[in-house]
Formats: C-alpha cells, sequence, structure tokens
C-alpha cells in the first residue's frame, strides 16, 4: 500500500516523457498535490494532521494536555515510520519519519 504512490508517480512521469504532452504534466502536478496533501494530514504536531488532532481534543482536554497527547501520537507515528522504513528499507519513509522526530522538536521543549 505504501508504495502505491511511487508507482502511480513513476507511471505518470512515464507517460509524459512518452507522449510529451501537457496531460502527463497537469497528472504529475496533481499526483504531486495529492502525495503533499496526504504527508501533511499525518497527525504528528508540525503538520496540519497534529493541528487538527489537537483541535479535536482540546474540548475534551485542556490546551496543554491535548497537545502532550498529539506529541505523543506524532512521535509513535514517526517511530512507526521508521520501522516500516528499516523493515523494508525504504529511504523515502526514513526521510519523511526523520523530518516528522526533527520538525517536532521544538514542540517538545515548549
Amino acid at each position: 500500500l505504501l508504495a502505491m504512490p511511487a508507482t502511480v508517480i513513476d507511471r505518470v512521469i512515464i507517460s509524459f516523457f512518452e507522449e510529451n504532452s501537457l496531460l502527463g504534466l497537469v497528472l504529475l502536478l496533481m499526483v504531486a498535490n495529492g502525495v503533499l496533501f496526504a504527508f501533511n494530514l499525518i497527525p504528528a504536531l508540525p503538520m496540519d494532521g497534529g493541528r487538527i488532532l489537537r483541535a479535536l481534543l482540546t474540548p475534551l482536554f485542556s490546551y496543554p494536555r491535548a497537545t502532550r497527547i498529539t506529541m505523543v501520537v506524532g512521535f509513535l507515528m514517526a517511530a512507526g515510520l521508521l520501522i516500516l522504513a528499516f523493515e523494508r528499507r525504504n529511504f523515502f519513509l526514513m526521510i519523511m519519519a526523520l523530518f516528522i522526530l526533527f520538525a517536532s522538536r521544538p514542540v517538545w521543549s515548549r
């Protein structure tokens, strides 16, 4: 399932260079935009998904507690991605996990 976006992107890039068409470029930009959208919805605090999760938790808990819960969820997501990256030897997943971990460091220091 995680390799599917890479396969789709590969096909779109190949079709763009094979057909040299504007449609291929539009498809490539649409797929890239979709991948960025999905990545941004990961529930880790530096991204919008973390802010959405914190906003959903704030009515149930205090703001600082909702922030801590969101930080833990983001850390667990990053740790899971890192383990998956090592297991599947996927460099892209490793970069994603490390980005989430390092981007959330300023939030951890609050």
